[in-house]
C-alpha cells in the first residue's frame, strides 16, 4: 500500500475556497471517490498515467484522504455530519442564510462546491460512491458503479453498470456495452441512450423512472413502488414483475 502526502498548494485570494490538492503520476486500473459532495469531473485521455486536482476551501481540503492500494487511487472526501447542502449560486437575497453549520451574512461570500477534476485512462474502472451534487464523467470504456445520495451524474460510453439512485437524482449514460444493474430504492430517473448490453436487471423501489433505448440480450427486475420502465429491444421475453402502481414497456423485441 502506499500512501500519498498531499500538497496544499496557495492561490490568488479571490474565491473562498482558494486552495487546492494536486498529485499525478498514479498508475492504476481502478479509482475510487467516497462520501463527496460537490461537482466531479472525470476527463479521459488515451494514454499517460492518472491524475487529480481537488480545489476547495482549506477546512475542506484538510479532510482529504488519498492513497493508492495496489492498482486502485482511492479518494475519500471528509465525513460531514448532518444535511449536505452543494451551493451553486446565490441563494441568499438579502438576508443571511446557514450551509453545513455555518452563517453567512449579506456582504459575506458564499463558499463555492469542493471540485475533483480526476484525469483517468481509459480502460480505468471507476466507483462513486455516495455522491451528493454532479459528476461528469467521459467516454471511460471499463466498469462505473456509482451510489448517488442527490445531483446529476452524466457519462458517456462506458463498459458494465452499477447505478443506485438512493436519496433522488437523474443519471444519464451516453452507452453501455457489458452488463447492467440499475437501481432506483429512493427517486429519480435513469437514461441509456445507447451501446450493447448483455444481462439487463433493472428495479424501482420508490418512485422513478428507467429508460433504457441500448438493446439487450436479457431483462430481470422488479418495480416496488410507483414507477416506469422503458426498455428498448430484448432479445428474450422480458421478466419484471410489477405491482399496480408500476408500468413496464417494451419497445421491440419479444
Amino acid at each position: 500500500m502506499m500512501t500519498v502526502t498531499m500538497a496544499t498548494l496557495a492561490c490568488l485570494p479571490l474565491p473562498a475556497w482558494c486552495a487546492s490538492i494536486e498529485q499525478g503520476n498514479f498508475d492504476i486500473r481502478r479509482a475510487s471517490v467516497g462520501q463527496f459532495a460537490g461537482i466531479l469531473e472525470v476527463a479521459v485521455t488515451e494514454s499517460g498515467q492518472a491524475g487529480v486536482v481537488i480545489e476547495g476551501e482549506d477546512r475542506v481540503l484538510d479532510g482529504f484522504r488519498l492513497q493508492q492500494v495496489d492498482g486502485e487511487l482511492q479518494i475519500r472526501a471528509p465525513q460531514v455530519d448532518g444535511a449536505v447542502s452543494v451551493i451553486t449560486g446565490d441563494i441568499r437575497g438579502n438576508g443571511e442564510v446557514t450551509i453545513n453549520g455555518r452563517r453567512y451574512g449579506p456582504d459575506d461570500p458564499l463558499p463555492e462546491p469542493t471540485r475533483i477534476t480526476l484525469t483517468l485512462v481509459r480502460g480505468t474502472a471507476l466507483d462513486i460512491l455516495d455522491l451528493t451534487g454532479e459528476a461528469r464523467i467521459g467516454d471511460l470504456a471499463a466498469p462505473l458503479h456509482v451510489g448517488l445520495r442527490s445531483g446529476t451524474v452524466t457519462a458517456g460510453r462506458i463498459g458494465d453498470a452499477d447505478i443506485r439512485i438512493d436519496g433522488g437524482g437523474q443519471v444519464e449514460i451516453a452507452a453501455i456495452d457489458g452488463n447492467a444493474r440499475l437501481d432506483i430504492p429512493g427517486s429519480g430517473s435513469i437514461r441509456v441512450t445507447g451501446g450493447t448490453i448483455g444481462e439487463l436487471v433493472v428495479g424501482i423501489g420508490g418512485a422513478g423512472s428507467i429508460d433504457v433505448m441500448a438493446p439487450a440480450a436479457s431483462a430481470t427486475g422488479s418495480i416496488r413502488g410507483a414507477g416506469t420502465i422503458l426498455l428498448g429491444n430484448v432479445a428474450t421475453t422480458p421478466r419484471i414483475e410489477a405491482g399496480m402502481a408500476g408500468r413496464v414497456m417494451v419497445r421491440g423485441g419479444r
